[in-house]
């Protein structure tokens, strides 16, 4: 019978470099997950904000058409709210993800 003390270098170097393999193949997976994630978190903000506006509408009664633009994490956030009448408003807000990609969310508001 033979001495095995354990595992010989090229058993160790073969199972490292499969790890390193499948690491490197999982990498773009993890980072495209990520920013799916930080893009939905940003999705959840806008809509806080585009609530948020609404109410505001409804409560102060402002003029017809305004603008505003607020800034988190380094996501600028544009919201516009244009009202017809008195009585109707059109609130929307414009943002562009940490994916790179443009969104935008409309709603529409009656008193």
């Amino acid at each position: 019978m033979r001495n095995c003390n354990g595992f010989t270098l090229i058993e160790v170097i073969a199972s490292l470099s499969i790890v390193t393999v499948l690491m490197a193949s999982c990498l773009p997976l993890f980072i495209t997950v990520n920013n799916e994630r930080v893009a939905i978190r940003e999705n959840f903000y806008a809509f806080d904000l585009l609530y948020v506006s609404i109410q505001d509408w409804l409560i102060e009664e402002r003029v017809h058409l305004y603008t505003q633009q607020v800034e988190r994490n380094g996501t600028l956030y544009r919201i516009t709210v244009q009202s017809e009448e008195m009585n109707n408003a059109f609130i929307c807000i414009k943002w562009l993800g940490s994916n790179d990609r443009q969104y935008e969310r409309c709603e529409y508001a009656k008193k």
